[in-house]
């Protein structure tokens, strides 16, 4: 899995059901230039993974659950354009649709109040998919299968 594609997907995703919305990948320095960001901003940003352990020790196999969070940043509270009504179109847009190279619907973990400031309000919804992560990796078994025989022979 590559996660560019995912949040490119997600970003597309919302575009669809949000289209009067300025949906934008969150940018890398939000943090400490939040002066940045206009009024009706849908930010979607990429929180990291969780791997689970391979099967066995030899496995170059791993399920992998990325983190994505969208932020919603909007003046109003309530009404069609507020923030809360924003939410639950982000919820249906997202809830189950199924990202490239993912093998399970997107999950929705939780939504939450980040905080008001510079007269908008920040709320997040933090959602979870399933991947798997194949080691890149050279084969050091013996040579492939290249003739199979299906007759037995008398020994």
């Amino acid at each position: 899995m590559n996660t560019r594609p995912i949040i490119d997907a997600v970003i597309a995703r919302l575009q669809q059901h949000l289209p009067a919305r300025r949906i934008a990948s969150c940018p890398e320095n939000i943090l400490i230039r939040p002066d940045l960001l206009t009024p009706g901003d849908v930010l979607v940003g990429y929180r990291g993974s969780e791997f689970s352990a391979p099967e066995d020790a030899d496995s170059p196999v791993q399920t992998q659950r990325p983190q994505l969070m969208v932020a919603v940043l909007l003046p109003e509270l309530d009404g069609e354009d507020g923030v809360l009504a924003t939410l639950d179109i982000v919820r249906q847009a997202l809830g189950g649709y199924r990202l490239p190279d993912c093998h399970r619907g997107i999950r929705l973990v939780r939504d939450r109040y980040v905080g008001y400031t510079e007269g908008r309000w920040h709320y997040a919804i933090d959602c979870t998919t399933e991947t798997l992560f194949i080691e890149d990796r050279e084969q050091t078994d013996g040579p492939l299968l290249t003739t199979v025989n299906y007759e037995e022979k008398d020994a």
